[in-house]
């Protein structure tokens, strides 16, 4: 793993076809740490993590995970190294929790789905703080609402 990086993006441009729709992206995400990619609809935000998880093929660029290098590999293989996409369409099992539908990205891993803290993982970046009430609320209660 490079210098305690999960993940490492460098100069990463995709798109659809030819349109190129995000241009030299870099991000760096350590172990346990929490990102968030922000912008307006249409900005880019999908297509790089579509990119990244291998169902959008990059233009340029790298992508290393755990140090190695996983650019253009097939999402399949990302599911078994330990990557997951959860979109954020609404495509969520509304009668989980925000936990339970983040698990089912783990669900090659037949001890983590035993033990989810089996071996001390959330899902990469998509896990919210452990203080966080948030893991056990309705998958479709928004974020910030105190009446869910």
């Amino acid at each position: 793993m490079a210098a305690g990086k999960l993940l490492v993006v460098r100069g990463l441009a995709s798109g659809y076809g030819n349109k190129r729709v995000v241009f030299d992206i870099d991000l760096d995400v350590r172990p346990g740490e929490i990102v968030g990619i922000i912008g307006h609809n249409g900005a880019g935000k999908t297509t790089t993590l579509r990119s990244i998880f291998g169902t959008l093929p990059t233009h340029q660029g790298t992508v290393t995970y755990e140090g190695a290098d996983i650019t253009g590999r097939s999402p399949r293989k990302n599911v078994m190294s330990g990557i997951s996409l959860i979109p954020s369409e609404h495509f969520v099992f509304a009668d989980m929790t925000v936990r339970d539908n983040l698990l089912l990205g783990a669900l090659h891993e037949k001890k983590l789905l035993a033990n989810p803290a089996a071996d001390g993982r959330n899902p990469p970046a998509l896990a919210p703080p452990p203080t966080s009430d948030r893991p056990n609320s309705p998958a479709l209660c928004p974020v910030g609402n105190s009446v869910c």
